[in-house]
């Protein structure tokens, strides 16, 4: 059983998506008894299907992780906003009060595509630099429960 209740994680990128569905989707399966995240983006945009792609090679599922724009109510669900951008950082709204923030910038895999390394290795690296992130915050709510007992 997680700290008290599921943290509520809004993963919120500019741009396509792409690495707030990746951060949601890692968080909903291998955080799902401490976290619950939600994507969210700046300013809704077309589906990036390359991104469910290189999670299920993984073997993890985005289904029902659809793209939200950022909308006040959601800052309200959120207890933690994570900004994978500079972009996403500088234009993101005043939080309510309670609500914390991170950044951890993640470069925009769609993007990298455009140069030498190619469209599918650019968003396992970006997935594979996700994943580890998320993991460490499962670690972190893992810690403050055994804090706490």
């Amino acid at each position: 059983m997680g700290y008290k209740r599921k943290a509520r994680v809004l993963f919120l990128c500019s741009g396509n998506g792409s690495r707030s569905l990746m951060a949601s989707c890692f968080a909903n399966q291998l955080g799902a008894s401490w976290m619950e995240g939600r994507p969210a983006v700046l300013k809704k945009q077309g589906h990036d299907s390359v991104a469910a792609d290189v999670m299920q090679e993984m073997g993890v599922s985005c289904d029902g992780g659809d793209l939200d724009e950022l909308n006040e109510a959601l800052l309200n669900w959120a207890d933690l906003v994570v900004l994978m951008d500079k972009l996403a950082e500088a234009q993101c709204p005043p939080l309510p009060h309670g609500v914390q923030k991170r950044s951890y910038f993640f470069d925009d895999p769609a993007e990298l595509a455009d140069s030498a390394i190619g469209q599918l290795e650019s968003y396992r690296k970006i997935r594979d630099q996700i994943k580890r992130r998320v993991e460490g915050m499962i670690g972190g709510l893992k810690m403050l429960q055994k804090a706490s007992e």
